[in-house]
């Protein structure tokens, strides 16, 4: 469900000359992990540690305590990467659909064949083709990945059985042919209702 504290990606155009104004074309809501709980001190999902705030959203949340969840719980997990690439958590929900694709958003590090890992996570992409890799999948880029729920994982697993592998910038995706880039972080403070089209 969309909802306050999601990290949001927006493209507009008829912006004015300062970017405070212009018409959203499109809103992308994103979420950097979603899958299960890996630790719970720190609070990790797929062995990525998140920073937690007093402003982070929590939805789903049983008592809206963190203590309350436990490992192999499953969590999706909205924010964004810090300098050392740390997730910081703007927004923590309770995955109810324990069929849904796992994801997770990060830098590549020690790619060796079909492995890499993302933090601490290490992946194996066998069977799947990087997309959108300049000239191809390298240490250093940004990727996006989503794979099957995998049996049996649990923390220091290996993250197999994936679907999608995407290299991003980790600011914005594709931004249209003609446009000036601008960057606006927040956390959605509000959601109108009804929810304006597009």
């Amino acid at each position: 469900l969309i909802g306050s504290g999601f990290s949001a990606q927006v493209a507009v155009s008829s912006a004015n000359g300062n970017a405070t104004s212009g018409v959203a074309n499109n809103v992308d809501f994103r979420n950097l992990v979603r899958g299960p709980i890996t630790a719970t001190d720190p609070l990790s999902v797929l062995d990525q540690p998140l920073t937690v705030t007093g402003e982070t959203v929590l939805e789903g949340i049983p008592g809206n305590d963190l203590s309350n969840l436990a490992v192999n719980d499953l969590l999706d997990v909205s924010g964004f990467l810090d300098v050392d690439g740390i997730i910081v958590a703007t927004r923590i929900a309770l995955q109810t659909n324990p069929t849904a694709d796992w994801k997770l958003f990060g830098q590549v590090s020690g790619l060796s064949g079909n492995l890499f890992n993302i933090g601490a996570q290490a992946v194996d992409f066998s069977g799947v083709s990087p997309v959108g890799c300049v000239p191809d999948l390298a240490d250093g880029q940004f990727v996006e990945l989503e794979a099957l729920p995998n049996p049996g994982y649990s923390a220091g697993s290996v993250l197999g059985q994936l679907n999608q592998l995407e290299c991003e910038d980790p600011n914005f995706t594709n931004p249209p042919p003609g446009t000036v880039v601008a960057s606006l972080e927040g956390i959605i403070s509000e959601i109108p209702d009804p929810m304006p089209v597009p």
